[in-house]
């Protein structure tokens, strides 16, 4: 998939990653902000406004490039994932100690059944807290 394309899926879905899969729909990896930053050079979160100063006074904009690029030449892998057995406190120290935003969850098969978000955990962790 073109990253012109994969961008679009993104943002019109307002999320800022998502699963990337095989033909035998088996994760892969995940392609992300940080993936699209990261191409474009930056070895940091950017704001919209870092990147559109840099982009405004350079008239070689960084962006220009991903045109040529498909999801293939950025994707992080291996993916991580987790499995629907785990507890949220298991997710939680995956996000922590792999730095990640987002956890596919994966059957027995290797197929994606769903993905629990940074949103997910926050939403679970003030449910919980509530019911103390």
């Amino acid at each position: 998939m073109p990253l012109v394309q994969a961008a679009t899926l993104l943002a019109d879905n307002k999320i800022t990653g998502a699963p990337v899969v095989d033909q035998r729909k088996k994760i892969v990896g995940i392609v992300s902000e940080k993936d699209f930053l990261r191409e474009m050079g930056f070895t940091f979160n950017p704001s919209f406004m870092q990147i559109a100063t840099h982009c405004l006074h350079d008239k070689s904009c960084m962006i220009k490039n991903l045109h040529r690029k498909t999801v293939a030449d950025i994707v992080t892998k291996p993916a991580v994932s987790g499995t629907p057995e785990m507890t949220i406190g298991t997710i939680s120290t995956i996000f922590t100690h792999q730095k990640i935003n987002r956890l596919p969850i994966v059957n027995k098969e290797g197929l994606i059944v769903g993905i629990v978000t940074r949103t997910d955990l926050a939403r679970a962790f003030h449910v919980f807290t509530e019911g103390l």
